[in-house]
């Protein structure tokens, strides 16, 4: 009978492999008993921001942590179990706008977007938003009305939006509540001081013209 030889490289291999699957079934076991015993913390990953964050002037960020359960005493076995401290890295971001400019309801917001429409719905984005911060300017201005339908509806010394009698009868776009909402949180067209408008300039006091009106403090 003839003996075939064996090939010694064939026997290593063989050692080698049955040693590599000894390791994986050991540290499997091991991490499968960390995890019972409540030992094993998953690597914390930094959570994206949901809300991607608002084109406005001033900005406040917060850091809201995701619901944690709350930790038991102990586990099965008696011992105290790892209860993992909130970090920085599993916050989502939070953006909150802040407006410029005192606080409105949503009647004054269907009020100025019916303005808006009524004097500058031929205009451009910047020249809409533009009509809406001069209302609002001079809502924040103390020679003027301090409420959006104050202004928008003064008569003393004289009527000062000529088209305003015909606001309840108005139904702006999406257009003229963009322009408002920009206005009120978003980059900022005019300063605060501007407080005129009108097809030809009003005072002589920092001329801007956007589209076909004139901007004037």
């Amino acid at each position: 009978m003839r003996t075939e030889e064996i090939d010694p490289c064939k026997i290593a291999d063989v050692f080698f492999a049955a040693s590599v699957l000894a390791v994986v079934i050991i540290s499997s076991a091991a991490v499968s008993l960390a995890v019972s015993h409540g030992r094993y913390k998953k690597p914390a990953v930094a959570s994206p921001s949901a809300n991607k964050p608002l084109k406005a002037a001033h900005v406040k960020q917060e850091h809201v942590f995701p619901h944690r359960e709350p930790a038991s005493p102990s586990n099965d076995v008696g011992e105290t179990q790892c209860v993992q401290k909130p970090n920085v890295a599993d916050a989502v971001i939070v953006y909150e706008a802040q407006s410029r400019y005192p606080d409105i309801d949503d009647a004054e917001r269907e009020t100025l977007a019916r303005l808006v429409w009524l004097e500058a719905r031929g205009e451009g984005e910047r020249g809409q938003q533009a009509v809406a911060e001069v209302v609002m300017n001079r809502v924040s201005d103390p020679r003027f009305p301090d409420t959006v339908n104050g202004v928008v509806f003064q008569t003393d010394p004289c009527l000062q939006f000529a088209p305003s009698g015909m606001i309840p009868h108005t139904t702006p776009q999406q257009a003229q509540y963009d322009a408002v909402d920009e206005a009120l949180y978003g980059e900022p067209v005019l300063e605060t001081d501007y407080v005129y408008f009108n097809t030809l300039p009003v005072t002589t006091v920092g001329v801007i013209r956007i589209g076909n009106h004139y901007f004037s403090k």
